[in-house]
């Protein structure tokens, strides 16, 4: 189909956070499973005027029904490493049962790791 042209990769950014046993709090960033989808940047009027009232979902994700994405989920675009926080719920705008077609749409805003973070990858080495 059409849209499934469009597919790039993306990858889950998990969040772990640890305490040392003295109190302070270890956070760690760990590259997820990758998985297709397209990440459009939203130029509507009503965006922009959301942009003015604070409201910051910028994109429009819209990946296969087998993927799971849900509110306030960190992903991440492979192609230029962009990073995106999940705004919306993955179960509101979905294609019917019967279509031929199986996919869904959430809203998304740019995100970027705290300041000193990086993310982990499999072999736990270095910024990804």
């Amino acid at each position: 189909m059409l849209f499934e042209r469009l597919y790039e990769t993306f990858r889950h950014i998990t969040k772990t956070e640890s305490t040392d046993g003295e109190g302070a709090q270890d956070t760690v960033w760990t590259a997820g499973e990758t998985f297709s989808a397209v990440a459009v940047f939203d130029e509507s009027h009503e965006r922009r005027t959301g942009a003015a009232a604070g409201v910051s979902s910028d994109y429009t994700v819209t990946a296969p029904k087998t993927v799971t994405l849900n509110y306030h989920d960190i992903i991440q675009r492979l192609s230029d490493g962009k990073l995106l926080r999940i705004t919306t719920d993955g179960d509101d705008v979905v294609t019917p049962p019967m279509a031929t077609f199986a996919f869904f749409e959430v809203k998304a805003e740019e995100w970027e790791l705290p300041e000193g973070n990086t993310i982990q990858t499999a072999g736990g080495n270095g910024n990804a």
